[in-house]
């Protein structure tokens, strides 16, 4: 019998659509029109039900908002939740929250964006990955076109929820009676995951949480509420500023204090009632004038921060693991790039700095009490013995800072947690990557070899351009194959990679390094004489804020 599909496709899409508006789940069937390569696919949620766009190569649902936008009364306010049974068009990414960064800013920002493979369906039941971006919560958000889910999604059939926080002040205010809002708005977004995702394809059990720099900030801030108990069931830090912590109630006072006597306010209404600009042009003002101080009480890196408030965090995370209650543990992926104090160095000495920098360096580093324990120990100058390198102290810095700000607190907390049995950490670093935007014009990111903070972006998306050498390419197949392969069992093992486990102590690290070149070289160790003074003779920053 010979059919004509020209006539028999309005029988089909009309049984198609029958079907899928009885399940309440997705329509895909909405390509009316012979030979349209486009089309929009509706989903229902408690966000409404939304038009998103189909095609080929991903489906996508772009701009969903799960908050009420925190504008007017609910500037300063716990989040809340948003909810619509009317369509609504989800084609269009979302401003990013406030911040001097970006043009396209708003208050109203609480929204998320979710792509998933063209072939799946309600049925699916694909793992999903949701990322947090960074921006040392001041900058940053998921209209980043380096954010893009797409070709993740499709290449590697999972589901990538990307999405905005609040940020700054806006995301971090202090008046004693309530505080981190960012928080809350990630653990709302995660709720609205928890309750949707099916819909898209997605696993509500299968939830894994990445965020890079001050994102992993907020994947361990996750961690150590009971609040996001449940929503997602693994974690990878990316670039974790690990030194950091959380303030305690004494910081953080001393903080808003700072950001109140910079607006003008003695009241949270006075706060609440101020211009965007003015709040923008105060935090900033505050985190610079914290940069250039030289007390070490506030992290320079990311100035505003969570904030130990009793109700969401009763803890620091780092205290949580070393005494053993962690609210949250779950299984990790960890690990930094090569040279990630490099911007910060660049940016701070922008000429070829003498000795002496060093030394004031140091300072700022870990404080003046410090100081000379880094300056005179030839454990953190390996490179000023070497003094034939050019630019020699500059490198110094950025060996040293990378080493303070990211390494070492990263294996002592990962060692920590295996001792006390919380969680496993498949520890890694990155020696190639793909440069990031923000690093093109920074002198020591175009160093040869060098792999700045931000540098494992574009590896960790697919979302680089044409012109990438085929090491770079390897190392983005490899880190994604990888990432989702843990997102999918809790095994970072794939294919024909080399095998890689877990962290079992500080001298027993089965560190894998990231190379491009599938070597997959298991390290046991990384510089481990040095972490015989750091935390311990020469602190890190979280410990200083309880001493």
């Amino acid at each position: 019998m010979n059919l004509n599909l020209k006539y028999l496709l309005p029988l089909i899409l009309f049984v198609c659509k029958a079907f899928a508006l009885e399940d309440g789940d997705l329509d895909w069937c909405d390509a009316e029109e012979e030979g349209a390569s486009l089309s929009t696919c509706k989903v229902s949620t408690t966000s409404g039900l939304l038009m998103g766009v189909c095609n080929s190569d991903i489906n996508k649902w772009l701009g969903i908002p799960y908050a009420e936008p925190p504008i007017g009364n609910l500037r300063l306010k716990d989040p809340v939740i948003y909810q619509s049974s009317q369509n609504a068009t989800a084609d269009t990414l979302p401003p990013y929250c406030a911040q001097s960064d970006q043009s396209n800013v708003s208050e109203d920002c609480l929204y998320l964006n979710v792509y998933a493979p063209p072939s799946s369906t309600s049925k699916s039941s694909l793992p999903v990955m949701f990322f947090v971006h960074g921006g040392s919560f001041l900058t940053g958000g998921s209209a980043d076109p380096v954010f893009d889910g797409s070709k993740l999604a499709s290449e590697y059939e999972i589901i990538v929820v990307t999405y905005n926080y609040r940020l700054g002040i806006l995301g971090f205010y202090n008046d004693g009676l309530s505080t981190n809002f960012a928080i809350k708005d990630s653990i709302l977004a995660l709720e609205w995951v928890k309750k949707n995702i099916a819909n898209f394809g997605g696993d509500n059990q299968k939830v894994t949480v990445v965020g890079h720099s001050a994102g992993a900030t907020m994947v361990k801030a996750l961690m150590s509420t009971a609040k996001a108990k449940g929503l997602f069931a693994r974690g990878i830090l990316q670039s974790d500023i690990a030194t950091y912590g959380f303030y305690p109630e004494s910081l953080s006072k001393e903080l808003y204090n700072k950001v109140n006597t910079q607006l003008g306010c003695s009241s949270l209404e006075c706060v609440k009632g101020k211009s965007l600009t003015d709040i923008i042009n105060a935090q900033n003002a505050v985190c610079n004038a914290i940069v250039s101080t030289s007390s070490v009480k506030f992290n320079r890196g990311i100035c505003f921060s969570p904030n130990i408030d009793n109700e969401i965090l009763l803890k620091d995370f780092n205290v949580a693991v070393l005494d053993g209650s962690l609210p949250n543990p779950v299984d990790l992926i960890a690990g930094f790039v090569k040279d990630e104090a490099s911007v910060s160095v660049a940016l701070s000495y922008s000429h070829t700095p003498a000795l002496i920098d060093y030394n004031s360096f140091a300072s700022m580093l870990v404080g003046a009490k410090y100081q000379a324990e880094i300056s005179q120990n030839k454990l953190f100058t390996t490179l000023i013995n070497e003094q034939g390198l050019k630019d020699f102290v500059r490198l110094q810095m950025s060996f040293t800072g990378t080493r303070y700000l990211w390494d070492s607190p990263l294996q002592y907390i990962a060692s920590a947690a295996k001792a006390n049995s919380l969680f496993n950490t498949y520890h890694y670093q990155m020696i190639n990557g793909i440069q990031h935007p923000h690093n093109v014009n920074i002198d020591m990111c175009n160093i040869a070899n060098a792999v700045c903070h931000e540098d494992d972006l574009y590896v960790l998306f697919g979302t680089y351009g044409s012109s990438v050498s085929s090491d770079k390419i390897n190392l983005s197949s490899e880190v994604r194959s990888r990432w989702s392969s843990f997102i999918k069992s809790g095994s970072p093992n794939s294919g024909t990679y080399q095998s890689w486990g877990t962290v079992n102590s500080q001298d027993d690290l089965n560190s894998l390094v990231l190379d491009g070149q599938s070597s997959g070289k298991i390290m046991s160790t990384i510089f481990y004489s040095q972490n015989t003074y750091l935390g311990k003779d020469i602190p890190y920053s979280w410990q200083n804020y309880f001493q």
